[in-house]
């Protein structure tokens, strides 16, 4: 379905706002795009006024904010487009792009089945690529691994306390549904710092934590078991101990099952208002 933009009949609110001691005028449009339910997406922020436009060639009107929420329950889905007016000053103290820092890291996590393992002497061999077996239990290692992590930095007029409620909400969840290019639980909201300076601007840092969801393929003694881990669950092996076809003596650790166990619990990411554009990862 191709997207429609269309202005709104309570369009262009005029008002003055108190600024730095002073009154300035500052005008609203409201716009629907019809065809979408993500605010996120390229398509849709393509849409609409751009910030530098000046509203019908007035000197004291240029777009400086734009802000997209979803418009919940709307059939076919739909988005609002809210475009904020005001003096030429305000592009010039504004930070229309996002800063983003990438950091390509390694992370530990336990491991409990190597790769492959070399045994001295070779008749050790009952653990198979069990690490470190003792007695009943398997104890593992940590080992380091690619983490792709993100920090987003952004620009409010405020931070209300309706604003840091909802993220603290949302801090150590993944995102229930695709968003900014990642599947379902591949991304991870580590949590937000907000700074002002006076009676300036907020500045707001986003962190995110990307595992992308991997296939994994384990063999159990009921054969090779193939399945999708979604990014942020946790995989972990059942074990059994039994005797050695070769030698009665020996006693070996056997993986009976793999479990993927859900350890974070989902949220929608699209009423943050960040977005994570032209960014790639590939950690």
């Amino acid at each position: 379905m191709s997207l429609v933009i269309s202005e709104c009949i309570n369009s262009r609110a005029l008002s003055e706002v108190p600024r730095e001691g002073r009154l300035e005028i500052q005008l609203e449009r409201y716009f629907d795009i019809k065809g979408s339910d993500d605010p996120t997406a390229a398509t849709v922020r393509a849409m609409g006024p751009k910030v530098g436009d000046q509203y019908a060639g007035d000197p004291n009107l240029w777009c400086y904010t734009r802000k997209f929420e979803p418009i919940v329950g709307a059939v076919g889905g739909a988005v609002k487009l809210t475009c904020t007016y005001g003096p030429a000053d305000r592009l010039r103290d504004l930070d229309a792009d996002p800063e983003y820092e990438v950091n390509m890291m390694a992370e530990t996590v336990k491991i409990e089945v190597a790769l492959a393992q070399i045994h001295h002497p070779a008749a050790a061999s009952e653990v198979g690529n069990a690490i470190g077996v003792n007695g009943d239990k398997v104890d593992g290692v940590d080992i380091y691994v690619p983490k792709g992590a993100v920090t987003v930095n952004i620009t409010r007029e405020s931070f209300t306390e309706d604003y840091r409620l909802l993220l603290n909400s949302m801090v150590g969840k993944v995102n229930s549904k695709e968003w900014n290019g990642y599947t379902p639980e591949e991304v991870l909201f580590l949590g937000a710092v907000a700074r002002r300076k006076g009676r300036g601007k907020w500045k707001v840092s986003f962190s995110f934590a990307i595992q992308e969801t991997q296939t994994q393929v384990i063999s159990t003694e009921s054969g090779d078991q193939t399945f999708e881990k979604l990014g942020w669950r946790y995989m972990w092996l059942s074990r059994i101990r039994k005797g050695d076809a070769a030698d009665a003596t020996k006693v070996v650790h056997a993986v009976e099952a793999a479990h993927v166990a859900q350890v974070y619990e989902t949220t929608d990411f699209t009423v943050l208002g960040v977005t994570i554009e032209d960014l790639e990862l590939d950690a």
